[in-house]
């Protein structure tokens, strides 16, 4: 990585915030929301004030809307289908 990719991914670390009320939850182990601007440790953060979503693991934007979070879905289908595994099997195995 170079300075600029260094200092963007700081710059996007700062302003993670989690998704409140998921209804998946699953689609949202490894999967944060980015806020337009760095994150105010007094203000609540809604999913309306996204401007993305970002996957810690494999440290990669995703386009997000509030309205349709179907990329997150897709994204955890397709690049961390062993981790969706995982949480089904442990959810199993604690009815």
């Amino acid at each position: 990585m170079d300075e600029n990719n260094d200092a963007e991914e700081t710059s996007v670390e700062r302003r993670l915030f989690e998704m409140p009320r998921q209804r998946r939850k699953e689609n949202w182990l490894c999967i944060k929301l980015i806020a337009a601007e760095d994150i105010d440790k007094r203000k609540k953060y809604y999913s309306s004030d996204a401007i993305g979503a970002y996957c810690t693991l494999c440290e990669s934007r995703i386009s997000f809307s509030s309205s349709n979070p179907s990329n997150v879905a897709r994204h955890m289908n397709a690049k961390h289908e062993d981790i969706l595994s995982k949480y089904k099997e442990d959810k199993e195995k604690d009815k």
